[in-house]
């Protein structure tokens, strides 16, 4: 939460006045493609939901602050909704909180449709994402060919 709240304060006051944010948070993974049921997560939901609310609080919804944003949750966090038109040519700023596989990959689920998203994909700085925070594990690591990074 202290992390999340630190990463709004510097992305409130560095970025452009105005943004299309997304969230996404996956919380049931025993239902997203019948993960093991121990992968299900606590307060993932949650942290979108802060995030969101710190969003409306110290942004307004005019020209001075965030245009608009959408939320998807559990089921609704698929592949292809995470590299959809949606996302990737029109959000500012994306939110991911749940698993991830490491080495550059978030992870929506198990199995069609929820097949892991290598970040790459997104082509944030390529297309409209300029921003993106990840609450999941190992997401941005790298490994070359002789050790972890």
């Amino acid at each position: 939460m202290i992390f999340t709240l630190c990463t709004f304060v510097i992305f409130v006051y560095s970025t452009l006045t105005w943004m299309y944010v997304g969230t996404f948070a996956v919380e049931d993974y025993e239902s997203n493609g019948g993960c093991n049921k121990d992968s299900n997560l606590q307060f993932t939901i949650d942290d979108a939901e802060s995030y969101m609310n710190a969003v409306e609080t110290y942004c307004e919804p005019t020209s001075t602050g965030f245009d608009d944003y959408f939320e998807k949750t559990d089921a609704e966090v698929t592949s292809a909704a995470l590299l959809s038109n949606e996302v990737c040519n029109y959000c500012d700023f994306i939110f991911f909180s749940g698993h991830s596989g490491g080495y550059h990959m978030i992870k929506p689920g198990c199995g069609d449709p929820y097949e892991p998203v290598y970040a790459k994909r997104l082509d944030m700085g390529k297309k409209y994402i300029r921003w993106a925070l990840f609450n999941s594990c190992n997401t941005l690591q790298w490994k070359d060919n002789f050790y972890e990074v």
